[in-house]
C-alpha cells in the first residue's frame, strides 16, 4: 500500500509536467503513427469499446476517441486526470476517465475490445494480479495492446547504464537538452524497486501472459522508429520501446492445432532470411566440417547414402549431405524456407530434391531411406507418435536417425531452466551487447509452446524412455554438444540450453 501511495504521488506532482509533454505530442508526427501502428493491431473498425489504463494526460483516449471509438481512461492520480478531461476538450472528444487501481478494475467480466496502455507495466506493483485483471474484462477474442521499454533496468547492468549516460551527455550535446519530464524534490518511482524492474521484458511477459490464457502473442522489441523522433532515438535507443499484442482466448488456455500450425509456419517464414544468413555462415567457415563429422560418425553404413533431411529449413545440412556425395532430399513446410534451400544448394553447386510437406505425415514409400537427419524440429511437433512411427516406417532395414534439438522452452515450466535462461541471457548481452533473442519475428513461440508437448519435457531423457515405443533402439546420445558444434558466440547464448544428439536405429517387428 506504501509503494502505491508513493506511485499516485508521484504522478500527481507531475501531472502538469507530463500534460505539457502530450500536448506536444498531439501536435506532432505522433498521433498518426501511433494509430497506424495500433490499427494494424486491431484492424480498422469503428466504434470498439477501448480501456486506455494509466491513461495519464489522456493521449490514447484522444486519438482513439477521435478515430471513431467509444475509450474509457482510467488513472490512479486525480490531477492526471484533470489534465485528460481538459486536453480531450481541447481536441473536440469526450473519452469517459475515472479515477481507478489497474490492479482492481471495477467493470464487468468481458466488458472491452481492447485494453491499451504505454509506459504503464513497469510501475505495476503486482504485474500477475493486473494482467489477470486485464484479461478478465476483455471480451472474448479482444485484444491487448502493451507499450513499455525496460526503463530501469540500468539500476542492475552497470554497462547499460553507462551507455545510457553516454546518451545523455551526447543528446544534451546534439539538442542542448535531454528529457527530464519527472523533475521535483523527490522522484519516488525512481528510488522505489518495482517487480518488473529487474526483469528481462518483453520475455516476462510472453510468458506471464501465455498462462494465464492469452493466446496469438505478437511482439515487436524496437517499435521506436515507428513513434520516436531522433531525439528520443538517440537519448533512449539502449532501451527500445516494445510492443506486445495479445488476445484472449474463447476458453482459457485453449490453443488449437491449427493455431499452433498457423503460429510456427509464420515464425520459420519470418525467420527464413536471417536463417540463411546463419546456415551460410556456417557453410563458409570450419562448423560445416564439423556438422558433416557429427552426423557421420553415427552412420554404420558405408556409400552412398539415401538422405533426408527433415525441416531442412534453408538446407544446411541438405547440402552438407550432398557435398559428402550422398542422394539428400529435404523437407520442410514453409515455403519461405524451400526457397532459399534451392537458391543455396544451387550456390553450392549441389543437387538436392527440396519438398514442401508436413513432417508429421511424411509421404514417402516405406523401407526409402538409409539416414534421417533433422536439427531444431522435434520440439515443434504437435503429433510426436505420428512423426517417428513416420521416420520407422520409411527408414530401410538398420536405417538410423540422427537428431539434434535442446530444451528450447522448459524454461516455461521448470524454475530452475527459468533462472539458468535469465543468467545466461544477461551474460550473452553483457558480452555481446545486444539482444539474444532473434528479434527477426514478431510472433511468440513462447505462446504456442505451451501447446507443444515435448516443451514440458526434460529431455534428452524423454527420448531415451520414449523411442522404443516408436520402433527405435537408441544407439548412443550425447547431452551436450555446445562445444563442438558452436562457435564462441553461440556457446554463449546456448548455455542454458545445450543441445543434444540422439542416435537411433529402426528395429525391425
Amino acid at each position: 500500500m506504501e509503494l502505491i501511495n508513493k506511485v499516485k504521488r508521484e504522478w500527481e506532482y507531475h501531472a502538469n509536467g507530463y500534460s505539457n509533454i502530450i500536448k506536444d505530442e498531439l501536435n506532432s508526427f505522433r498521433p498518426q503513427a501511433w494509430l497506424n501502428l495500433i490499427e494494424e493491431q486491431i484492424g480498422y473498425k469503428k466504434g470498439l469499446n477501448i480501456l486506455d489504463i494509466g491513461c495519464g494526460p489522456g493521449f490514447f483516449s484522444i486519438i482513439l476517441s477521435k478515430a471513431g471509438h467509444n475509450v474509457v481512461g482510467i488513472d490512479c492520480s486525480e490531477n492526471m486526470l484533470e489534465q485528460a478531461v481538459l486536453n480531450a476538450k481541447e481536441n473536440g472528444v469526450n473519452p469517459k476517465f475515472i479515477q481507478m487501481d489497474n490492479h482492481n478494475l471495477e467493470f464487468e467480466d468481458n466488458t472491452f475490445d481492447l485494453i491499451i496502455n504505454r509506459n504503464v507495466t513497469w510501475t505495476l506493483i503486482e504485474p500477475v494480479k493486473a494482467y489477470k485483471e486485464w484479461h478478465r474484462v476483455l471480451k472474448p477474442k479482444g485484444k491487448l495492446l502493451i507499450f513499455d521499454a525496460n526503463w530501469f533496468l540500468d539500476k542492475y547492468d552497470e554497462e547499460l547504464k553507462i551507455e545510457n549516460d553516454r546518451r545523455r551527455k551526447l543528446c544534451i550535446e546534439e539538442y542542448g537538452s535531454a528529457y527530464k519530464s519527472f523533475e521535483g524534490p523527490e522522484e519516488y518511482i525512481v528510488k522505489e524497486k518495482f517487480p518488473l524492474e529487474d526483469k528481462i521484458r518483453p520475455r516476462w511477459d510472453e510468458i506471464t501472459l501465455s498462462k494465464i490464457g492469452f493466446k496469438n502473442l505478437l511482439v515487436e522489441r524496437n517499435i521506436i522508429d515507428k513513434v520516436w523522433d531522433e531525439k528520443e532515438k538517440l537519448l533512449y535507443g539502449a532501451t527500445p520501446m516494445f510492443m506486445i499484442s495479445a488476445q484472449k482466448t474463447d476458453e482459457n488456455c485453449a490453443f488449437s492445432s491449427e493455431h499452433i500450425s498457423d503460429s510456427i509456419k509464420k515464425y520459420w517464414t519470418n525467420r527464413s532470411q536471417t536463417y540463411s544468413e546463419q546456415n551460410n555462415a556456417e557453410l563458409q567457415c570450419n562448423q560445416n566440417e564439423i556438422w558433416t563429422q557429427t552426423i557421420l560418425e553415427n552412420v554404420d553404413k558405408k556409400g552412398c547414402l539415401k538422405v533426408l533431411d527433415i525441416g531442412c529449413g534453408p538446407g544446411e545440412f541438405s547440402i552438407l549431405m550432398a557435398k559428402a556425395g550422398h542422394n539428400v532430399t529435404g523437407v520442410d513446410m514453409t515455403e519461405a524456407m524451400l526457397e532459399k534451400a534451392r537458391l543455396n544448394a544451387q550456390n553450392y553447386n549441389v543437387d538436392v530434391d527440396f519438398v514442401s510437406m508436413d513432417v508429421q505425415n511424411l509421404q514417402f514409400e516405406d523401407d526409402t531411406f538409409d539416414l534421417i537427419i533433422s536439427r531444431n524440429v522435434t520440439w515443434n511437433l504437435q503429433e510426436i507418435e505420428n512423426f517417428f512411427k513416420g521416420c520407422r516406417r520409411i527408414l530401410k532395414k538398420d536405417g538410423r536417425m540422427v537428431y539434434f534439438d535442446a530444451n528450447w522452452y522448459l524454461y516455461l515450466y521448470d524454475e530452475q531452466a527459468r533462472k539458468d535462461r535469465e543468467e545466461s541471457d544477461i551474460k550473452y548481452k553483457k558480452i555481446y551487447k545486444k539482444d539474444p533473442e532473434y528479434a527477426v519475428s514478431n510472433v511468440s513461440l513462447t505462446n504456442v509452446s505451451y501447446g507443444l508437448p515435448l516443451s514440458k519435457e526434460k529431455r534428452p531423457e524423454w527420448d531415451r524412455n520414449n523411442l522404443s515405443k516408436f520402433g527405435f533402439k537408441i544407439i548412443r546420445i550425447d547431452e551436450n554438444i555446445n562445444q563442438r558444434v558452436f562457435n564462441e558466440e553461440e556457446q554463449v547464448r546456448y548455455s542454458a540450453t545445450p543441445m543434444f544428439t540422439v542416435v537411433a536405429q529402426k528395429e525391425e517387428n
